[in-house]
Formats: structure tokens, C-alpha cells, sequence
């Protein structure tokens, strides 16, 4: 997997570059689909969520899951 180019205090932390137009990282940007939920799985977290809370908690989480963001 890639590292992403990420810029902190005025230059790259991946590849050095001042510049983001030079940043690979900028100019080459990965590209997905981003995943949501389906009826099916929002139905779910509605049966399983006794509060407003949870059901925001485990959006929350199968997001990042489906997302591959843990």
C-alpha cells in the first residue's frame, strides 16, 4: 500500500516536496468508491439501537468499516 504525501510545517512528510503541485501524493490522489449503507443495513442498526446515541455510534462504525477506516 502507498503512504499518502501528507504536509506538515511547510513541506511533505513522504517525499520532501515544498510544494503540493509536486507532491506525488497531491497529484496523483487515490481513488475510491465511497461505500454507504444499504436499507438493510441501516434497518439493522435501528433494531439494534435503544438510543439516538448508539444507532449514530454504529453508523458510525460500519462506515468505517466499509470504509476500511479503523
Amino acid at each position: 500500500m502507498t503512504e499518502l504525501c501528507k504536509f506538515s510545517k511547510g513541506s511533505c512528510i513522504h517525499c520532501g516536496d515544498t510544494k503540493q503541485g509536486e507532491c506525488e501524493g497531491w497529484n496523483q490522489p487515490p481513488k475510491r468508491e465511497w461505500a454507504g449503507l444499504t436499507d438493510e443495513q441501516v434497518a439493522e442498526i435501528e433494531r439494534m439501537s435503544t438510543t439516538r446515541s448508539q444507532a449514530i455510534r454504529a453508523i458510525d462504525a460500519k462506515l468505517k468499516e466499509l470504509n476500511h477506516e479503523v
